[in-house]
């Protein structure tokens, strides 16, 4: 395991340590016979920042504490099996599902409300609960639908669609923040277009980058398969970076530096997005052979 931290100043940064392997180089400011202890204890597949947290090492404090309150990741991995509650369990107040009911009324899913309790149960027991703040306590989180007779109905969110369920684990970027702007928020969002229509996505990214200013301390940090945000003008160059697949892994590259024949720099990120999917940025799946058409003539 590599690992190193380095400290940022105003003229320059300090390297506090670097791990490689069984070895272990420490900056004088920290290099301390407590230190040596603690990195003789930690398991080659620990990272040594996290354990030196938790023996209280006075170095490891502020980035620890940075990783537990500020840094918040967001999974790509399927959840459909995963309960209601546990999906928003980081809307925790009823304040917060209000909040996440109103944008999912926005993006047009059909959900007017969100309640907990179990689908099927008492209309009127869970509209009282939620008018007076609180929880039924009765079940999992469900979604109030209303069928074309103007009947209502209660789904749990288990039952919602792939789309629906993966804006409930997004839609914490835009949720969070405007409830607790106190805080600072770093968000990293593997795959941030998973089974999200293009429009959906621009949506959310447009709506974070409105209520984001420098005051909020918001940052979005997120993998994407789909061209779609270049391509809408979303990003700037100096915001997107490819992963380009070689034999010994993968190397991140930047937009930004990629230059034409004459040296001179692209800025239309349209044309960017266009070479990329023609495989000119690199970044892009290495086929052995072009895929078969998908309709071949009868041979003869």
């Amino acid at each position: 395991m590599e690992e190193r931290l380095v400290l940022f100043l105003s003229k320059g940064e300090r390297e506090l340590f670097v791990r490689k392997g069984d070895t272990l180089q420490l900056d004088q400011s920290v290099e301390t016979a407590s230190v040596h202890r603690v990195f003789a204890g930690t398991h080659q597949a620990c990272p040594f920042l996290t354990e030196a947290g938790r023996k209280g090492l006075a170095f490891a404090a502020d980035p620890c504490a940075w990783f537990r309150e500020t840094l918040v990741f967001i999974g790509a991995g399927d959840s459909s099996g995963a309960r209601s509650g546990e999906r928003t369990a980081w809307a925790n107040t009823v304040r917060c599902r209000k909040e996440l009911a109103r944008y999912l009324a926005f993006l047009d899913t059909g959900i007017r409300e969100l309640v907990a309790g179990q689908a099927g149960e008492d209309r009127a027991c869970l509209a009282q609960a939620c008018r007076h703040g609180r929880e039924s306590g009765r079940g999992e989180l469900c979604a109030r639908h209303r069928d074309a007779l103007g009947n209502e109905m209660l789904l749990d969110l288990t039952r919602e669609s792939s789309g629906t369920q993966r804006l409930l684990d997004v839609l914490q970027i835009l949720v969070q923040p405007r409830l607790d702007s106190s805080r600072s928020h770093v968000y990293v969002l593997d795959e941030i277009d998973r089974s999200l229509h293009p429009n959906l996505l621009c949506q959310l990214v447009t709506e974070f980058l409105l209520q984001s200013s420098a005051a909020s301390r918001t940052q979005l940090v997120a993998t994407a398969q789909s061209t779609v945000l270049m391509e809408e003008g979303l990003v700037r160059r100096d915001e997107v970076w490819l992963a380009d697949k070689g034999h010994a892994g993968s190397v991140l590259c930047s937009v930004s530096d990629f230059r034409l024949p004459a040296g001179r720099t692209c800025h239309d990120l349209q044309r960017l997005a266009r070479w990329y999917r023609e495989g000119r940025l690199g970044g892009v799946p290495r086929l052995v052979r072009p895929l078969l058409p998908l309709y071949r003539k009868p041979e003869k």
